[in-house]
């Protein structure tokens, strides 16, 4: 009696050790409420320069959200240093289509297309991390099928935020920040700061 328990007991422990080593969906990239947060994102042509100078006002947020307070305004011609650059997306989800050995990727594997690089190319999450790849969006070569975006849901905050400090040390958000000069090596005038 005694030894068909533990044999019964031995069979459930098994059974639940061989469950949870069965394979599952690949998980996603890492996202807070459905949205993949790419720090330390800088979009300056020709790489990021450090100071920029405002076009027009600009007002500063507390968070990196449009509801935010504003916590500052920028005055035209004003001298902001970025510190932080944020872009929040939605993950495009793909499946492969032509298997790859580098990075290694099997046909029916589930993929997701991150921030861009530049000139078409991305970052790309699979198999629970980040891979490395040699082709563009939309290349004969590229392995994957796209989804199509799935619309959005109200309320998430996305897009490109930039985190700004004023020379007073005060700091804030500025979404999609096209109203400043100088954030790249190819923006601006002779007289930008790095």
């Amino acid at each position: 009696m005694v030894r068909s328990y533990v044999g019964g007991a031995f069979a459930v422990v098994a059974a639940l050790v061989l469950a949870s080593c069965a394979h599952s969906a690949p998980a996603g990239p890492p996202t807070e409420n459905e949205v993949y947060i790419a720090r330390g994102v800088c979009f300056g042509e020709g790489g990021c320069n450090r100071y920029w100078r405002a076009s027009k006002p600009v007002d500063m947020r507390a968070q990196p959200d449009p509801a935010a307070p504003v916590v500052a305004t920028i005055a035209v011609d004003e001298w902001v240093e970025a510190v932080d650059g944020q872009l929040r997306l939605r993950p495009l989800r793909g499946v492969v289509h032509t298997a790859k050995t580098s990075p290694p990727l099997a046909v029916g594997d589930v993929v997701y297309m991150l921030e861009p690089q530049g000139e078409g190319f991305y970052t790309l999450w699979g198999n629970g991390k980040m891979l490395e790849h040699d082709w563009a969006e939309g290349d004969a070569n590229e392995p994957i099928t796209w989804d199509a975006p799935a619309p959005a849901a109200p309320g998430l905050t996305l897009g490109w935020w930039v985190q700004l400090k004023r020379a007073d040390g005060r700091t804030g958000w500025v979404k999609e920040p096209s109203s400043f000069e100088c954030m790249g090596s190819l923006q601006g005038s002779a007289d930008c700061r790095d």
